[in-house]
């Protein structure tokens, strides 16, 4: 019985592999910027489980990077049932906060340079949690609201939203079909 593994067609692939060879790669082995994201998640992951006594630290990874891995079925079906799943999910959410902790603590900056590290921050954030689509939705949002708040223009929401749909389709058509995240998010 050959087992057959199917390629999401989301990612703008469509196959299937054989008898697949799964080949764990040393961290050695990868660019500087996957290195340097893995070393950072795992560091974080380790000073998660430092700080907080499991399933705490679990959860806690969860809900700030998104990082269900060492979470028990347990607490993802505990979750599930009573419909809070989405909250060890990374989202706008998250953004969110990192943006107004970020504002925060450069206020005393000039806007321009104000934003330049909040989205530098963004950007880093969305690659740590592994650029879901949730989070590049938001980070696009985010990016297109804070270029108007900088430039001291109305920020329309609408517009915005459109924008970042225009956007995402544009990095990956696929995505209109395929991401139901998307889809519900527009």
């Amino acid at each position: 019985d050959r087992k057959r593994f199917f390629v999401a067609a989301e990612n703008g692939v469509f196959g299937q592999i054989n008898k697949p060879i799964v080949t764990i790669l040393e961290i050695k082995s990868l660019n500087l910027l996957s290195n340097l994201l893995i070393q950072a998640q795992q560091s974080f992951l380790v000073e998660s489980e430092r700080l907080f006594v499991e399933p705490y630290a679990s959860l806690f990874a969860g809900i700030v990077a998104g990082q269900r891995a060492n979470l028990s079925e347990v607490v993802l079906q505990n979750f599930q049932h009573i419909v809070l799943s989405h909250m060890i999910a990374v989202s706008g959410f998250n953004i969110t906060i990192l943006i107004q902790f970020i504002i925060n603590m450069t206020n005393y900056l000039s806007r321009w340079l104000n934003l330049f590290v909040i989205l530098t921050f963004i950007i880093i954030f969305v690659f740590f949690t592994g650029a879901s689509a949730s989070v590049v939705r938001a980070a696009i949002l985010a990016t297109l609201m804070l270029l108007a708040k900088t430039a001291r223009r109305r920020g329309h929401f609408w517009r915005s939203l459109l924008m970042t749909a225009f956007l995402m389709s544009l990095l990956n058509p696929l995505t209109i079909a395929y991401d139901l995240g998307f889809q519900l998010s527009f």
